[in-house]
């Protein structure tokens, strides 16, 4: 029979142990390959995603901030600028508690030195709001020392909007990093699958045209085989 040849049952077990083989390396590949864009994605949200969720929110309250303070300045009333530190009490908390979140996260050199810049000319701004009204009086006007801390909000502002691009910026580039990866380990399988496929097809042609070969010889010498002659009881073949 077929399946006593030994030839072709040591190639059945190549082939199969060739095909665990592939399928091992597909599992392992498939494995690491998420493991990646899964930490390619994470990295995307808790990094990107909720900083420039938190970012967002400390930009929106720094513009309500600042137009609280305008707004006092622009204003005659003295009331309206002893009242301004109570104003703004609320939402400096909400923009303090943000950007406590926002340091958290995991940043890079060149985005530690935006951070930092905007934080100097945040806590600049203060400072300077803060000798504005601690300097005003029935004689002297906060007026003019709010309008001249105005520099230092404009620059905190630049650098929040420089972190909020940055972020976007680096939210695309992860999401195009594991966009490629999964491209890359889909081609691999891919051509690991075709290997395995050829491999297989190549042994089935192989025997495929062995046993062509062999049918026309078996058959003559079928045909050729002496035929027995029958003397008495007994046969000879001639």
């Amino acid at each position: 029979m077929m399946f006593e040849d030994f030839g072709f049952r040591l190639k059945l077990f190549g082939l199969q142990a060739l095909h665990l083989l592939l399928i091992m390396i597909l599992g392992v590949t498939g494995l690491v390959g998420m493991a990646r864009i899964k930490g390619e994605f994470k990295a995307a949200h808790q990094d990107r995603t909720l900083a420039l969720v938190y970012l967002s929110g400390a930009l929106d309250d720094v513009h309500r901030i600042g137009a609280l303070v305008e707004r006092a300045a622009a204003s005659d009333d003295p009331d309206a600028v002893r009242a301004l530190p109570a104003a703004v009490a609320g939402l400096e908390t909400e923009r303090n508690h943000l950007w406590v979140e926002y340091i958290g996260t995991n940043m890079p050199p060149d985005e530690q030195a935006i951070a930092f810049r905007s934080a100097g000319a945040w806590n600049a701004y203060r400072t300077s709001v803060a000798a504005a009204l601690a300097a005003s009086g029935p004689e002297a006007s906060a007026a003019p020392r709010l309008h001249e801390a105005a520099d230092h909000l404009t620059r905190t502002r630049a650098a929040l909007r420089e972190l909020i691009d940055l972020q976007k910026g680096a939210a695309s580039q992860g999401y195009r990093a594991a966009d490629a990866l999964f491209i890359k380990l889909g081609l691999f399988d891919l051509l690991l699958v075709c290997f395995g496929c050829g491999i297989a097809c190549l042994l089935f042609f192989w025997d495929y045209v062995r046993l062509r070969r062999r049918a026309p010889v078996d058959a003559r010498s079928r045909d050729q085989a002496p035929a027995p002659v029958t003397v008495g009881n007994a046969q000879v073949v001639r």
